[in-house]
């Protein structure tokens, strides 16, 4: 029985990968018709029957509506494909899991393939990765475990060619697939791989190149020889009279360019009718620079994100080792003399660009146990929360990956060990200490399957068998592979909360980017009003995925948990503590866990969002708005005589219009992929003028954290107690980070940290608690939710005062604040979440 999940599949664009590896040899699957290892991803509806790959291939100029391919480029949305031939719709999810469970039957001989990694763009967003494991799991796996493509193929590099685990290095990987685009930087650094950064296109790549040979060649050359209107509207929109026949053409095209990777020309043939009724023969040849005109802007587009990668990660090409050729668009010679010319590195072409993807993620497949890795994601987190509330600190010392069979485990032990025992056990079962007398360190010789993760579990117990918490629990060796440290956001994981001073909502980073997976993290935030019982009133938790300098409208929603006043047992007063925890897996999937303080009551959800909308009628909205902003700010730049930043809007303003041309020729049916490649170019220019409009609130908010700083730390020097002067040396680093970092957030949070900590000191003096109880007292009764209430506690605090109760008069304070709306009424907004 199989310990470890072993078998991956790359899902790609155009054509799918199925292969397995066993004690750290990989196998890739044929198709038992036409033993070819590739699959083409194309599905065909025929009679009642489904067909995938080369046969439904076939059926493209027969019955082309019937004939559905490039789905990929459309996991994640709403799209879905009309087939004529059951009058059904299918979806990209559907479509792909038919691929899926064509790709089983490569496998021959093995009843135990219901577990598998499925690789994914690294450029992929969490709802394009949910769509993923969606439709590996309706293809009938149990386990669906993802992985990034440009990690995969690294694990394909390191694994064969013959690296020495005590190898070091740096070199980037340039995947340029069916459909997406993804360059990584990737690193080696102690028997590990590290994933540095990346940056991608998930609308880049072969499928691209094929639209252009249509478009720039084919289109205007078809308009030559007969009447055509509006020739691109009418093959591209669902009710164009030529919309068969346009993917029956992007399907030559791409033959076209496959041959052009070894010709200097090809024909190019189909038939048509003009809109006069006149039959068309069209035959053509189409040149190597006729195709390399049409594609050299898009190529040059991958070659200016590869030093976008270097230049933010502060490296020059001397500094990469070379440049990981993947994907078969890598076989263009136009992209190999670029690569080359234009980036100085080195490219590799040392592993096959057409089953890297899946040979490295069967290696990766082959290290993973079959055991849940929820228990390895909880650690995660349990290092840091648990390790406050352990009666027992284990700080361990072990090789991760190593060459030999057996590894050398040692440990110290921190606390109380006295009838206290230990047991290590490998999960497989293979191993196993037996229960041993636990003293104030841990010494164990592991024996480690050969080509395998091995994951170990470290049990405490006392002599009754009752488990002791621990800060360690569980970890793994890899034998004799390269291994990953950990898989990578693409994106920012952040929270919106209310930004009650600019009377709008903003963005806290909860997980940044390039974090590796699995992640949790727990925040507390305050309710911002009061939330009654029954009431419609709610608080919205909203997180998003994107960057966490712009603005909450710029990135894109992942989840969403709204409490209402139905929900709740109680009235939910002001100020109230809700503790949120935020848990991504390794695959991405996202829970949340709310715990409201006041009422005891606990929310969770699982967020698994497959698919997005567009709508192109508010898409063209949100493009002429951007470029009315981007007009606004060039006039006030050139105004103001700042001719630089003038320079950079006029820029911007230039690529929002060529994007608002284009978005002015969609139809509300287009189906292809123009407008999510328009969305994503709209939240790109977003981010961009997001960043370039803060610079002056930033100088704002940074003046302010200042003499908030100042101020506590004059504060703390006079009347601070010796708790108080160590958390004030925590705030001088916070303080650093943060007028570094250039966030408005983080500078404002800490501000208000700041304030928090000048009120919890000045707090215990008499005479700024009366100030405070009369700044209350003095507003008007109508200024408050409850306005006996509010007179009531009002009367009681005069008599505190009187009576120098100082902690009656704190909790009367409270009671006030709580009860006080001029803030609220003051400074309300549409579209707040209700949190601060």
């Amino acid at each position: 029985m199989n310990t470890t999940i072993n078998y991956a599949i790359d899902l790609g664009t155009t054509n799918s990968v199925i292969a397995k590896c066993i004690s750290g040899e990989v196998e890739i699957f044929k198709n038992p018709v036409g033993l070819r290892s590739v699959l083409p991803s194309i599905v065909a509806f025929k009679k009642g029957r489904v067909l995938v790959g080369d046969k439904a291939a076939e059926l493209w100029e027969k019955s082309p509506s019937n004939v559905v391919g490039l789905f990929k480029r459309k996991m994640g949305t709403n799209e879905s494909y009309f087939i004529e031939s059951t009058s059904e719709f299918v979806t990209p999810i559907q479509l792909s899991s038919h691929v899926l469970k064509e790709l089983k039957n490569f496998v021959y001989n093995d009843d135990e393939l219901n577990d598998v990694v499925v690789t994914i763009p690294a450029s992929f967003d969490t709802v394009q990765s949910n769509a993923t494991k969606e439709a590996g799991k309706l293809a009938g796996f149990k386990e669906v475990l993802l992985l990034q493509e440009p990690v995969a193929a690294s694990l394909a590099f390191v694994n064969k060619a013959g690296f020495d685990l005590e190898q070091e290095g740096t070199w980037i990987v340039y995947d340029l697939g069916g459909g997406t685009f993804d360059v990584a930087l990737i690193a080696i650094e102690d028997g590990e791989m590290k994933v540095l950064d990346h940056v991608g296109d998930n609308f880049m790549g072969g499928t691209d190149f094929d639209a252009l040979i249509l478009d720039e060649i084919i289109f205007p050359k078809l308009q030559e020889k007969g009447s055509f209107q509006h020739i691109e509207t009418q093959f591209k929109s669902s009710k164009g009279k030529y919309n068969k026949l346009y993917y029956e053409l992007l399907y030559k095209a791409e033959q076209a360019k496959i041959q052009l990777s070894s010709s200097k020309s090809v024909e190019f043939e189909f038939d048509i009718e003009d809109d006069n009724g006149v039959e068309i023969e069209f035959y053509e040849d189409i040149t190597i620079d006729e195709f390399n005109k049409v594609i050299e802007p898009a190529v040059t587009k991958t070659i200016e994100l590869i030093h976008e990668l270097l230049d933010q990660n502060q490296l020059t090409p001397a500094q990469i080792n070379s440049v990981l050729m993947i994907g078969g668009s890598t076989y263009i010679p136009l992209v190999r003399l670029k690569i080359e010319d234009e980036t100085q590195i080195t490219p590799n072409y040392s592993v096959d660009p057409t089953t890297a993807v899946a040979t490295g993620a069967a290696y990766y497949a082959g290290t993973k146990s079959l055991v849940t890795q929820k228990k390895l994601a909880d650690q995660t987190d349990s290092n840091k929360d648990e390790a406050s509330n352990s009666s027992i600190l284990i700080r361990a010392a072990y090789q991760k990956h190593t060459q030999e069979l057996e590894e050398y485990f040692t440990a110290k032990i921190d606390g109380n060990t006295e009838q206290l025992q230990y047991r290590i056990t490998r999960v497989d079962g293979g191993f196993d200490t037996g229960l041993t007398n636990l003293s104030n360190s841990i010494e164990q010789d592991l024996p480690l399957l050969k080509g395998a993760e091995n994951t170990f579990n470290l049990t405490i117990t006392d002599l009754e068998g009752k488990k002791i918490i621990s800060n360690f629990t569980t970890f793994s060796i890899t034998q004799g592979m390269f291994g990953i440290l950990g898989q990578t956001l693409p994106a920012d994981i952040c929270i919106e909360i209310d930004d009650i001073e600019e009377k709008e909502t903003a963005l806290e980073v909860i997980f940044e980017k390039n974090a590796l997976l699995p992640i949790k993290k727990r925040l507390v935030k305050e309710i911002g009003q009061t939330l009654k019982k029954g009431s419609n009133d709610h608080i919205l938790i909203n997180i998003l995925e994107g960057k966490q300098h712009v603005s909450p409208a710029s990135n894109k929603p992942i989840g969403v948990i709204k409490i209402t006043g139905n929900d709740i047992e109680r009235d939910v007063l002001k100020g109230t503590d809700i503790e949120i925890t935020i848990e991504l897996s390794e695959s991405r999937e996202l829970k949340v866990y709310t715990y409201l303080s006041m009422t005891g009551q606990e929310f969770e959800n699982l967020f698994s969002a497959s698919e997005r909308y567009v709508d192109i009628l508010k898409l063209k909205s949100e493009i002429e708005s951007l470029a009315e902003n981007v007009r606004m700010e060039l006039n006030m730049a050139h105004g103001n005589e700042d001719f630089e930043r003038a320079a950079k809007l006029k820029k911007l303003e230039s690529n929002i219009q060529e994007m608002f041309i284009k978005s002015s020729n969609l139809v509300e049916d287009d189906t292809t992929d123009t407008k999510y490649q328009l969305e994503d170019l709209k939240r790109k220019y977003s981010h961009k003028f997001d960043e370039m409009s803060s610079n002056e609130k930033i100088l704002t908010d940074l003046s302010e954290l200042e003499w908030w700083y100042s101020f506590s730390k004059r504060l703390v020097e006079e009347h601070g107690n010796d708790k108080e002067r160590k958390e004030f040396i925590e705030f001088d680093e916070k303080f650093k980070s943060a007028k570094a970092s250039g966030n408005r957030l983080r500078m404002k949070n800490l501000a208000n940290q700041l304030a928090k900590f000048v009120h919890d000191i000045r707090w215990r003096t008499p005479e700024h608690l009366k100030n405070i109880f009369y700044s209350y007292a003095f507003e008007p009764l109508d200024m408050y939710t409850n306005e006996k209430e509010a007179k009531k506690f009002i009367e009681k605090g005069e008599k505190a005062i009187d009576k120098e109760r100082l902690d009656e008069l704190k909790a009367i304070i409270n009671r006030l604040y709580s009860l006080y709306k001029g803030e609220v009424s003051d400074k309300s907004f549409d579209n707040r979440t209700g949190l601060v």
